[in-house]
C-alpha cells in the first residue's frame, strides 16, 4: 500500500518497477467500476484479477483505493459493501494459488480513510508511505530533470530547491515544464548559437533563464498548500522587539528539535502543545509566525470560528482532518487563532441548546491531541484572550504542557519594539525615541505602536518635504529621492493611536 500526498511519485514508482521487472500491469481505478447495474462492477474486478493471473508473473495497480475500500459503518450504501467485499475475496484467491506470482499495489492520498478489513497483515503486508521531499531530494529531482531534458538550466538549482518548501516531485516537473515553455515561446524559432550549449557533437539545448523560472513559479501552488497547509511567513527572530524570555521558551521546545532532531533527548519524540494567552495586538499570532519561519515546519494556520460548522459532526470531522494531515506530513506546526472558539468549558453550555455540539468538538479535539503519537513531531498551538473560559482537560500536562503569558510590554520593551520598526525604515538621523518616555508609560500594544508608525508616515508623507538621500557603489553614485519620518511625525502617530483609544472606549 503505497500512501502519500497527490503527485509524490506512487504512480511513478509502480511504472519504474514494472519497467525494471518487466512486468505487465493490469490497472483498477474507480471510473472503471462505476457502472450502476448490480453485479456488473463486481464482474469487472473478478475478470481483471483473472486476467492477471493468468498472466502471472504480472502486477495489479489500484489506484485511489480509498474509494473502492472506503470504511464500513451505517451510512455505507450496500453497493460500496459488495465491491469491498469482492475485492477482498479476489485478493484471497489469489493468495491461496502459489502457482501464481502476481504484485497488488494499491495508492491512495488517504490512507485512514481505508478499511480495516483491507490494511490487515495478508491483504497488504506492507505500507509505504511518501512525505514531502526534503531540500536534498528536492536537489536530486532537479538534477535528475536537468539531465534527462532538452533543457540546460541558467539558474542556481540549490537556491531553487532551498525556495521550493513544500513541492513535490510532480510539482517540480510541472515548475520545470512551464518554464521550458517560457523558454520556447520567447526564443521562438530564431536560433541564436550563444543561447544555447552543446549537449553533444551536433545537438544544441534550449537555456531556461532565471526571468523563465519566476514567471513559472507563480502560476504553481506546492502540494502543501493544496492539501490545507499555509505558506510560510517570512518573519525572523529580528523582527520581534521584546518578549525575550518567551522566544527562548518557544525556540526551546519547538524549533530546537525540529532544526536538530538527531539530538536525542528521553521522551522529546513527540510534539508539545502550548498555550498563549494576553491582551490583543501583544504579538501572539507574530510569535507563532517566527516560530514556523525560524523551525522551517510545515504550517496549518486554523482560525477557532472557520472549523465551526452548523451541521451535525461537521466540525468533528474538520478537526480529524487537520491533526490527520499534520501528522502525515511532519514536522507539523498546529496553530489556532482564537482558541477559545473550539476550547470553551463544556459546563458553560450545559443549560443552552448547544451544548452538545460544543461538548463534540472538545472531546474530539481532547481525542486528537491524545493520538499524537511518539515519533510524530506535531506541535499545538493555540492563542486566546480569554484563558479562564478554556476547558481543563485541555490544560492539563500532556496536551497543553506549557501556558505562556504574552501580557503588555514594559517601558523598554517598548523602545525595543520601536527601534525594530524603524530597523529597516528611513528616518531622521535624529530621531531620540527617549523623548516618548511618558507618552510611552501608557499601556501600548505592539499593534498600537506599528499603528504608530503608519500614522506617522502618513503625517511624513503629508508635509511635503523630500529628503535626497545618496550613497556609493561601484558603478557611481546612487541617489533615492525618499520622505524621512522625524520626531514630530512620531509624535503625532503615537497622539492617534491615544485619541482612537479613547474614541473605542467610548462605545464600551
Amino acid at each position: 500500500m503505497l500512501s502519500g500526498p497527490p503527485g509524490c511519485g506512487k504512480t511513478l514508482l509502480v511504472h519504474v518497477l514494472a519497467g525494471e521487472l518487466n512486468l505487465p500491469i493490469f490497472y483498477l481505478t474507480p471510473h472503471k467500476i462505476s457502472n450502476p447495474l448490480s453485479g456488473l462492477n463486481e464482474k469487472k474486478i473478478q475478470n481483471l484479477f483473472q486476467v492477471a493471473s493468468k498472466n502471472s508473473p504480472s502486477i495489479i495497480f489500484i489506484d485511489n483505493i480509498d474509494i473502492i475500500a472506503i470504511k464500513k459503518d451505517n451510512n455505507s450504501h450496500d453497493y460500496e459493501k459488495k465491491l469491498l467485499y469482492q475485492l477482498m475475496s479476489s485478493i484471497d484467491e489469489i493468495r491461496t494459488n502459489r502457482d501464481i506470482c502476481v504484485i497488488i499495489i494499491g495508492a491512495t492520498n488517504y490512507l485512514d480513510q481505508l478499511d480495516d478489513s483491507v490494511r490487515r497483515t495478508g491483504r497488504f503486508d506492507k505500507e509505504i508511505k511518501f512525505k514531502i521531499p526534503s531540500f536534498s531530494t528536492r536537489f536530486k529531482i532537479l538534477r535528475g530533470l536537468e539531465s534527462n531534458s532538452s533543457f540546460i538550466f541558467d539558474f542556481n538549482v540549490q537556491s531553487l530547491g532551498l525556495k521550493t518548501k513544500g513541492y513535490v516531485s510532480g510539482d517540480l516537473f510541472q515548475l520545470i515544464s512551464i518554464a521550458s515553455s517560457f523558454t520556447v515561446s520567447r526564443l521562438g524559432r530564431t536560433l541564436i548559437r550563444g543561447k544555447y550549449r552543446e549537449k553533444n557533437n551536433n545537438d544544441f539545448r534550449f537555456l531556461i533563464s532565471q526571468r523563465d523560472l519566476d514567471k513559472a513559479k507563480n502560476l504553481i501552488d506546492p502540494g502543501l498548500l493544496k492539501n490545507g497547509f499555509n505558506t510560510v511567513p517570512e518573519i525572523n527572530w529580528s523582527d520581534i522587539g521584546s518578549l525575550d524570555q518567551i522566544k527562548k521558551v518557544l525556540s526551546r521546545y519547538i524549533i530546537e528539535p525540529i532544526r536538530f532532531p538527531y539530538k536525542k533527548i528521553v521522551n522529546s519524540d513527540r510534539g508539545i502543545g502550548i498555550l498563549l494567552y494576553g491582551p490583543p495586538g501583544c504579538g501572539k499570532t507574530l510569535l507563532v509566525n517566527a516560530v514556523v519561519h525560524e523551525s522551517g515546519a510545515n504550517y496549518i494556520f486554523v482560525k477557532g470560528p472557520e472549523v465551526l460548522n452548523k451541521f451535525l459532526g461537521e466540525s468533528e470531522k474538520g478537526i480529524r482532518k487537520i491533526f490527520c494531515r499534520a501528522k502525515l506530513f511532519d514536522p507539523t506546526i498546529i496553530f489556532f487563532d482564537e482558541f477559545d472558539s473550539v476550547a470553551s468549558k463544556r459546563e458553560l453550555f450545559q443549560e443552552s441548546t448547544g451544548s452538545s455540539s460544543n461538548d463534540r468538538v472538545v472531546n474530539q479535539l481532547l481525542t486528537e491531541i491524545d493520538s499524537i503519537k511518539e515519533g510524530k513531531r506535531v506541535f499545538f498551538i493555540g492563542a486566546t484572550n480569554r484563558p479562564n473560559i478554556i476547558d481543563k482537560a485541555l490544560l492539563r500536562p500532556g496536551r497543553i504542557d506549557k501556558i505562556l503569558p504574552v501580557p503588555y510590554p514594559n517601558l523598554e520593551g517598548k523602545f525595543l519594539i520601536l527601534k525594530t520598526i524603524f530597523k529597516n525604515v528611513n528616518h531622521l538621523p535624529y530621531l531620540n525615541l527617549n523623548l516618548f518616555g511618558g507618552t510611552l508609560k501608557k499601556n501600548f500594544t505592539g499593534a498600537e505602536l506599528n499603528l504608530a508608525f503608519k500614522e506617522a508616515s502618513i503625517d511624513a508623507s503629508r508635509s511635503g518635504v523630500n529628503y535626497f538621500l545618496f550613497s556609493s557603489i561601484i558603478s557611481g553614485i546612487f541617489v533615492d529621492i525618499s520622505v524621512l519620518i522625524g520626531t514630530k511625525n512620531l509624535h503625532y502617530g503615537l497622539s492617534s493611536v491615544v485619541f482612537n483609544r479613547k474614541a473605542k472606549n467610548l462605545f464600551v
